[in-house]
């Protein structure tokens, strides 16, 4: 008896290569299913729009094209996200203020990432400020709250040092608070659990009753500082405006004030020469003198108060006059020898002896530099 014929196939072949192709044809039906099952069950297909990551549902199952795109979506949302239309969202006033203290730094943030910014630390005597501008770079997704990202471009408007006055009060350029190292600085999102972030920013108490961060923050990571995005109920800051430098300028000549270790503004009418002087500060090679001096134009003469005498300011203010190594520093008293200091270092340390004696200070300045420093009797 002949064997049993399969589409021209004997019987023993016919049967195992139709077995083959069935079991080839269920095996492809049971995966493609399997797919199908799949993303109907999560019910969402991770797509990426703007940087941002979306869902979209399907129900039917997809050919191969579409398994293709959803491959290649899934790879590229499996990385981190890069976001060069972030900052539309999250523009506006940033700002680090001192737990203890008078200072505070903040920045404005455009939504191309660049900003432009200023920190004050405000002294007794005297203050300290810088100016700043910067840009970010395009930030990089880390997780669903947290971003990172450099800046880049950076610019510090100000020297370390140099001096300004604004209505009359002296502000010394230093380091910008808050971008003194600038590597990679983390934006954290409103919403972000305390336990995700540093320290430092949990301090500043900005989260609500779950422990959620409530407003954006910008953390310098190197700095160990936080800027947080100020709301419409905070303090909004601008510039200092600065006054014109030539009012400031310390002219040639001579000037004399009282030392003091405090004063009553009230006790300046604007025309006594009587001139009050709070203390000495040093900065580098400056004489910082607080209070209203005498001042008399060059001359040959000893004769300090003249008819010639004005006031160098008619408020109270602080006033910086340099000093080189040819300075000479001393001390007089009638027609006894002067007492010559080393440096400014110990004549400051003598100034501050004679606070509230009565005693003189007396300055004298030729091509903006101090000649002679000298305490008088």
């Amino acid at each position: 008896m002949k064997s049993a014929q399969f589409n021209g196939v004997s019987g023993n072949d016919g049967v195992k290569h139709g077995i083959s192709k069935v079991t080839k044809s269920f095996i492809a039906f049971l995966v493609i299913g399997a797919v199908a099952i799949s993303l109907t069950a999560c019910g969402s297909v991770e797509s990426e729009d703007d940087g941002m990551i979306v869902t979209s549902t399907s129900s039917s199952v997809l050919d191969e094209s579409e398994q293709s795109e959803v491959v290649e979506t899934s790879v590229a949302t499996s990385e981190r996200i890069v976001n060069s239309n972030f900052f539309d969202s999250y523009a506006g006033q940033y700002c680090m203020v001192a737990f203890a203290g008078a200072w505070h730094s903040y920045f404005d943030l455009e939504s191309d990432g660049s900003f432009t910014g200023e920190c004050t630390d405000d002294d007794y005597v005297e203050s300290y400020f810088n100016d700043f501008n910067g840009k970010f770079a395009e930030p990089t997704q880390v997780d669903e709250y947290c971003w990172t990202t450099t800046v880049e471009p950076f610019e510090s408007e100000v020297t370390e040092g140099e001096v300004r006055y604004s209505n009359g009060r002296l502000y010394r350029g230093t380091t910008p608070y808050g971008f003194t190292s600038r590597g990679e600085f983390r934006i954290y999102l409103q919403g972000a659990s305390a336990d995700s972030l540093p320290d430092i920013i949990v301090q500043y108490g900005y989260l609500d009753s779950e422990n959620r961060l409530t407003r954006t923050c910008i953390y310098n990571v190197n700095d160990d500082s936080p800027f947080f995005l100020s709301t419409a109920d905070d303090t909004h800051y601008t510039r200092i405006t600065f006054d014109d430098p030539d009012i400031w300028t310390v002219k040639d000549g001579t000037y004399i004030g009282s030392l003091r270790s405090s004063y009553d503004s009230t006790a300046f009418d604007g025309e006594t020469y009587n001139a009050f002087v709070l203390s000495s500060s040093i900065y580098d090679s400056d004489l910082d003198i607080m209070g209203i001096l005498a001042y008399n134009e060059p001359s040959d003469t000893t004769d300090y108060i003249n008819d010639n005498t004005t006031l160098a300011t008619d408020s109270v203010t602080t006033l910086v006059f340099p000093t080189d190594e040819n300075t000479q520093f001393m001390a007089v008293s009638g027609e006894a020898s002067p007492n010559v200091f080393e440096d400014l270092d110990e004549f400051e340390a003598y100034v501050f002896q004679c606070e509230d004696t009565g005693l003189a200070l007396i300055l004298k300045v030729s091509n903006g530099v101090v000649t002679e420093a000298t305490i008088s009797s």
